[in-house]
């Protein structure tokens, strides 16, 4: 785990710390589950189910995650884009950088992640340059691949129906339109099943735009209005969290940066 702890005081840098929550609970939004409704269209769901066993096949890609997000009416931006290739019997390969825009100031290839060799490599705006093991950095001592079975993305679709309000399908475009009330049960019960007293999530709207290639989902776009009370402190989020995977299977490739002047440090 790579923790950010460059000007941690700057607002850019709060501002930040504030959408940790909002990206944490978009994992809860395929795990739950099942009934129909009268504008749930099967093909759409049907789509969707194939596209996620499809990532079983993916052994290479270039992506890019973009967070356009306005917290307590302050505007922050993340872009995440990079490289990966993951073949059976050999080390991962992978490219990341992060660029990050939040009240006013705009900082490109802010950290930049390198994995080759079973090493890791973050460099923190040209100003620290570090590698390590990846058994000191992630108590592994390789990742030989990243390569799942098709069990491993697995999505039934009359487990996602109870939480839709729509689903439609046009082409390779879908859309879907979640049941906020019924999603914020969840959530409420969820939260008293951990025993968190002091935070609330609330969503005022939830839908998602998935775009199709030969069958991968190659553009996923969540547009959401919500809100985040602990304590007695509530913030109002709203925007949009996009995922694009590009030349699946196509990137022979990655283009690393020389590493001579890395010097060996902790990355935790």
């Amino acid at each position: 785990m790579v923790l950010l702890t460059y000007n941690k005081n700057s607002k850019g840098e709060k501002q930040m710390k504030k959408l940790t929550a909002l990206v944490l609970s978009f994992g809860m939004l395929f795990s739950m589950a099942a009934c129909s409704g009268s504008k749930v269209n099967d093909d759409a769901l049907d789509k969707l189910e194939a596209s996620v066993k499809k990532f079983s096949e993916v052994k290479s890609a270039n992506y890019s995650a973009d967070m356009d997000m306005t917290v307590d009416k302050e505007n922050a931006k993340i872009k995440l884009y990079g490289d990966f290739i993951t073949e059976t019997k050999k080390p991962l390969q992978l490219s990341m950088t992060l660029d990050m825009e939040a009240s006013g100031q705009k900082v490109d290839k802010y950290m930049q992640l390198h994995v080759k060799d079973d090493t890791m490599y973050m460099n923190m705006m040209d100003m620290m340059k570090q590698k390590t093991s990846l058994k000191d950095a992630m108590g592994t001592a390789s990742i030989p691949n990243m390569n799942f079975d098709a069990d491993t993305f697995k999505m039934n679709k009359e487990d996602m129906k109870k939480y839709l309000k729509e689903a439609s399908v046009k082409g390779n475009d879908l859309k879907l339109s979640f049941d906020v009330e019924k999603i914020n049960e969840e959530a409420k019960k969820q939260t008293e099943k951990n025993n968190v007293t002091d935070a609330n999530v609330e969503f005022k709207k939830l839908d998602m735009d998935v775009t199709l290639n030969n069958d991968f989902m190659e553009k996923a776009v969540i547009t959401l209005e919500m809100t985040n009370t602990k304590g007695e402190t509530k913030q109002e989020l709203n925007g949009t969290v996009s995922l694009t995977i590009k030349d699946i299977n196509k990137v022979s490739n990655i283009d690393f940066p020389n590493f001579k002047d890395y010097t060996e440090g902790s990355i935790q």
